[in-house]
């Protein structure tokens, strides 16, 4: 090296330097490409374990609820874990179709970006140890995946068929629970593989950097030492020369030990020429140190969107960076480069508030920091930015500003977006009465989220925020019972799953609570916390025991009961609808109680009529129907729809009652057939009367009339006495037949009332004058005491009066031997257009009590 020039030198050790850089750089990537595709299968495994719970507890769910949503959510859940399958069988073919890996890694829900990476790891590393146990666990959880799905279809065949059994049920359960549990150990496994990968992977990362970074520090170490010393020997044989130069000691002569700059620089000392040329690559060197600089810097300020800036007050000019100008979307040429074009660039809204800080900043002679929107001039976004700046001060002055612009929009949207999640998780959190609470162990302090402060009725100031603490908030008969489940999930580092209760501080009033928790244990299994969730459940609680009540209570009704879900299918029938039906609770469970009536969408299910009539009223539905037994039998029941509400007003059960009335619909038949035989007789007699009048009418309107004609014929007194009495006779006969036509026409609701001119006085003395015959031998004296104050002429129906007076004096005729009757009218009351009489008929006959039990008038 010692012919080489010092550039060529110095490039030397550069490119060796850069070499090693290069290495280093490589194998980094390569590491941490590698640490990534571990973080991704970790993430992989993280959903596939979460997919495997939920298809468990989905499948949990389905045996106990026969739910067939619940089968479908397993099957949606089931397909992560075995779409992971699918595509590690088709990376282990010697020709694999990469893009089938990734559509069935794509079914497992992995990111795209980490499936770039598992696939190349899965492929290219499976030499490495860690990787082919994470391949073997992989295997054995293929195995229990299948076993899963197979319990699931045989739960799902069970649930099928006609009359599932509960203890075959159980077992399946347990057989469930059991590779669950095989699940969750490959699980564990497969985190610890993993783990132990990484922590391999960071100390191998850690041991390769050490002994490089001391590779290059050495090597740099012995080419820096190797040329400042070359360098060294020939720079001290100038200042020599130079110092005999200097006391103009020209004929010194300096000898090159090499053929570099120094070698040459020596050699031509003698020339002023060399001497300037020297100067000048020296300032060319420089130069490029600056922009050097000057482009790192920019490139910083665009990595970090900060821009820096300046402002000359003194002048009114300002100074951008380039960054500044990407962040504001200008042009330097748009940029006018003073504080009102300035102005001009942020947002309206914030123009006045910008000024107000920069002119007291000013007067104040302080630095300034604040945020304002802009709207960028290249795509008209709205941008929040960051501006700071340090005041520089002379003669007691403001002269300039110096500062820097930060776009932090993304940060602050972010930081934004995080307050709105966490006020919706508090809201959502109150609304479901659900509070979130955390355990640390070891320093004994417990974080309550708001909502379970207003569960307990506690403010923070009130809770010291410990175990001890925690416990005096427990109802006293629960606190051992609380206190031996916290400690045994600490040993165990097991979840926490109960129910207690407590005594709320603010209202006193004992309320039950639901509460979960998971233990969180560090890299050496200690318990380092508890973190979970308490609800309240009281009135859930209570309404579950009131539900068993009634269960009790309806077990005992003779009538049919059956509870519904919201959508009519039946979960539960008491013995009154069996022995009423023949039906038991496993025949009809699921179904709308169809086989009831025998036909398409006649049960109780969405879209038919009494479903939407019920849902729409939102109140009891009662209706009756034609039911059929299980043996045939027709028999007519009346339902009783009510439906239950839940908190947000919507129905969730439906409770039916059926009762028979088979006996009634027989009664109600009988009346009916009865009712048409008494209105056929009513017609009969109708008919019978109507002809009855006719027929005897007729002669008798033809009797009093000849009667009346030979009345005015010379005839003996006692011939007109006989015609009188025909008359008098024909007459009460016709008044017998107008009396029977009325009490027809009063049953049949037909009798009217004419309105016609008549004389009271006439009508009156008409009535005395036909009854006055049967008085002729009697003792009994008739005759009428009519008011001077009652008119002569009035409208009525003089028919109906005659009848009425006419009875009534009639009785008193029949009850009176001897005496008087007396017939009087007199006006009670006056209005605009009518009057009010009072027609009495009195007489010195037999009285009755009103009360007397026979009497009959």
């Amino acid at each position: 090296m010692r012919n080489l020039t010092i550039v060529r030198k110095l490039y030397f050790t550069v490119g060796l330097l850069t070499l090693f850089f290069i290495f280093e750089v490589l194998a980094l990537c390569f590491l941490l490409n590698t640490l990534a595709t571990t973080r991704a299968f970790v993430s992989g495994d993280a959903l596939w374990s979460k997919a495997q719970k939920d298809a468990v507890y989905q499948l949990q769910t389905y045996a106990y609820t026969l739910n067939e949503v619940h089968y479908r959510r397993y099957i949606q859940y089931i397909k992560i874990p075995v779409g992971v399958r699918l595509a590690r069988l088709e990376l282990q073919k010697q020709k694999p179709d990469y893009e089938l890996a990734k559509a069935e890694l794509v079914i497992g829900q992995n990111n795209p970006q980490d499936i770039n990476r598992m696939i190349p790891a899965f492929t290219r590393l499976k030499s490495v140890q860690f990787i082919k146990n994470v391949r073997q666990i992989w295997m054995l959880s293929d195995k229990s995946i299948d076993q899963l799905l197979e319990i699931g279809q045989k739960i799902h065949s069970e649930i099928k068929s006609h009359k599932p059994s509960p203890s075959r049920l159980n077992a399946l359960l347990l057989e469930l629970n059991s590779t669950n549990e095989e699940l969750r150990l490959l699980s564990v496994r497969f985190s610890s593989t993993l783990g132990n990968g990484c922590r391999w992977l960071e100390n191998f990362t850690i041991y390769l950097l050490f002994i490089m970074a001391l590779t290059v520090i050495a090597f740099r170490f012995a080419l820096t030492y190797n040329l400042s010393k070359r360098i060294s020997k020939g720079l001290n044989e100038i200042i020599d020369s130079a110092d005999k130069v200097a006391r103009n000691d020209f004929s010194s002569r300096m000898v090159a030990y090499s053929k570099d700059e120094i070698g040459h620089l020596i050699r031509s000392f003698n020339h002023m020429t060399d001497n300037l040329e020297h100067n000048l690559n020296k300032r060319k060197l420089a130069e490029i140190d600056i922009k050097d600089n000057q482009r790192a810097l920019d490139k910083t300020e665009h990595l970090a969107h900060v821009g820096s800036w300046e402002w000359d007050i003194v002048n009114d000019k300002i100074t951008w960076s380039e960054e500044l100008y990407r962040i504001y979307g200008l042009k330097k040429n748009d940029f006018k480069a003073d504080y009102k074009f300035f102005l001009e660039c942020i947002h309206p809204d914030d123009r006045e508030y910008v000024a107000k800080i920069v002119r007291t900043a000013g007067e104040q002679k302080k630095g300034i920091n604040y945020f304002h929107k802009i709207i960028r001039k290249s795509d008209g976004a709205i941008r929040i930015v960051n501006g700071r700046g340090r005041a520089i001060v002379e003669n007691g002055k403001v002269i300039k500003y110096v500062g820097t612009a930060q776009d932090v929009t993304e940060a602050v949207l972010a930081e934004q977006e995080i307050h709105n999640s966490q006020l919706a998780l508090a809201e959502a959190q109150q609304i479901a009465h659900i509070g979130s609470w955390e355990w640390n162990v070891k320093a004994n302090i417990i974080l309550w989220s708001e909502e379970l402060y207003r569960i307990y009725g506690l403010e923070p100031s009130e809770f010291e925020a410990t175990y001890e603490s925690f416990l005096e908030c427990v109802y006293p008969e629960d606190k051992a019972y609380v206190s031996k489940l916290i400690l045994d999930a600490g040993k165990n580092k097991k979840e926490l799953d109960y129910f207690h209760r407590i005594t709320r501080k603010s209202d006193g009033k004992i309320r039950m609570l639901k509460c979960y928790g998971k233990a969180v244990v560090n890299e050496h299994n200690q318990l380092v916390k508890f973190t979970g969730t308490a609800q309240d459940v009281t009135e859930a609680k209570q309404f579950e025991d009131r539900i068993k009540e009634l269960s009790l209570i309806a077990s005992e009704s003779k009538n049919g009961i059956l509870i519904l879900d919201k959508f009519g299918k039946v979960e539960w029938v008491n013995d009154g609808f069996t022995k009423l039906s023949g039906y038991t609770l496993d025949e009809v469970s699921g179904t709308t109680a169809d086989i009831l009536r025998k036909g398409k969408d006649s049960g109780l299910k969405p879209g038919t009529l009494t479903y939407e009539t019920l849902v729409k009223e939102r109140k009891p539905l009662i209706y009756e129907a034609e039911n059929y037994t299980k043996d045939g039998r027709k028999y007519w029941a009346q339902t009783t729809l009510s439906p239950l509400f839940d908190e947000q007003g919507e129905i969730y059960k439906i409770i039916a009652i059926d009762s028979d009335i088979t006996r009634l619909k027989k009664t109600e038949k009988e009346l009916i057939k009865a009712k048409e035989k008494a209105e056929q007789s009513k017609k009969a007699k109708e008919q019978f009367l109507a002809n009855m009048s006719h027929e005897i009418r007729t002669p008798m309107n033809g009797i009093i009339g000849f009667a009346r004609l030979l009345e005015d014929s010379s005839l003996t007194p006692e011939q007109k006495e006989y015609l009188k009495a025909i008359e008098t006779s024909g007459t009460n006969l016709l008044v017998i037949i107008n009396d029977i036509l009325d009490f027809s026409k009063l049953e049949a609701g037909k009798i009217v009332f004419e309105e016609r001119k008549i004389d009271v006085h006439e009508c009156v003395g008409n009535a005395i004058r036909i009854l006055k015959s049967k008085l002729t031998d009697s003792k009994v004296k008739l005759y009428e005491v009519i008011d001077s104050n009652v008119p002569h002429e009035l409208l009525g129906d003089e028919v109906r009066l005659s009848q009425i007076l006419i009875n009534l004096v009639s009785n008193s005729i029949k009850f009176t031997n001897e005496g008087e009757i007396k017939v009087s009218v007199k006006q009670l009351r006056e209005y605009d257009n009518s009057i009010e009489l009072e027609f009495r008929v009195s007489d010195t006959g037999w009285k009755f009590r009103c009360n007397s039990p026979h009497l009959t008038a």
